[in-house]
């Protein structure tokens, strides 16, 4: 699966669930301020954990820096800033994956299989898709991706 055939996956989940799907480039709704304040929150923890010498808390500590830039180019108000934000959390989130040997294909594979089993048009209080009576878990096929890979 390509980034686009991906894009594609992820759009089509949004819909079913009633999730904003931008068809040109635009920021998502939001109060400034408080998105300014998540974002320093969000600061505020990076500066908890860095330096700490772990791998895993530098991977978050990007990953954090990341969102808190995401959060602040919505409160401006700059497209720009958001697209740039959005690319440096894919390539984090990639990374990570590296990190890890993680077949990211084959995992993101079973996720949108499993997240199109969710309930048509229902989400959480968070935006997340509730799992309905069709929904099928993609334990199994996670694990046989992994296996794979050790098995390489």
């Amino acid at each position: 699966m390509n980034l686009d055939e991906a894009m594609d996956k992820v759009a089509q989940f949004h819909r079913m669930i009633g999730e904003v799907v931008g068809e040109t480039p635009i920021r998502l709704e939001c109060e400034p301020s408080q998105a300014l304040k998540v974002a320093g929150e969000l600061r505020g923890i990076i500066m908890a954990c860095s330096g700490r010498g772990s791998h895993l808390l530098s991977r978050v500590c990007l990953s954090l820096e990341e969102t808190a830039e995401f959060l602040e180019a919505h409160a401006k108000g700059d497209i720009t800033a958001v697209a740039d934000a959005v690319g440096d959390r894919l390539f984090v989130l990639l990374g990570d994956a590296i990190a890890c040997g993680l077949p990211l294909c084959e995992i993101f594979k079973a996720i949108c299989d499993s997240n199109l089993t969710k309930a048509m048009g229902k989400m959480d209080g968070r935006g997340k898709g509730i799992k309905g009576s069709d929904y099928r878990d993609p334990t199994d096929a996670i694990q046989s991706a992994i296996k794979l890979r050790r098995d390489d």
